[in-house]
């Protein structure tokens, strides 16, 4: 499934939301360690510096195994916060996908999306 052209496993993770907070961004623990079958992820878990939300997920596809159970080993330290972790199943586009994507979908204007972000008041 995951060894066919473009499809990718990837490593999301996010602090706990707080306060009731719907999205939250991809961050990863600063104190942390993540073994694929026993084998270090080497990814950038940290994103550009004072950039928060610039951090990516971790391409974990090379690391698995076609032929047994993969496992997934996370561990992390100093601090109170609780991080979820998802392992997810991608495709990678090209950039004329996504403009034929983009350009076949419905348009949203842009009074509309300040009125459902609550930036103006409703009418």
């Amino acid at each position: 499934m995951f060894d066919e052209p473009g499809k990718r496993i990837m490593l999301y993770c996010a602090a706990e939301p707080i306060g009731g907070a719907i999205r939250s961004d991809i961050a990863f623990p600063h104190q942390l360690e993540i073994k694929v079958n026993n084998q270090d992820v080497r990814a950038n878990f940290r994103g550009l510096k004072n950039r928060p939300g610039s951090t990516r997920p971790a391409d974990i596809t090379t690391l698995l195994s076609h032929s047994q159970m993969n496992v997934i080993q996370v561990t992390y330290a100093l601090t109170q916060k609780r991080f979820y972790i998802m392992a997810v199943l991608v495709r990678k586009r090209t950039v004329d996908e996504l403009v034929e994507k983009i350009s076949r979908g419905r348009i949203i204007t842009k009074q509309s999306v300040l009125t459902e972000s609550k930036l103006v008041p409703h009418a």
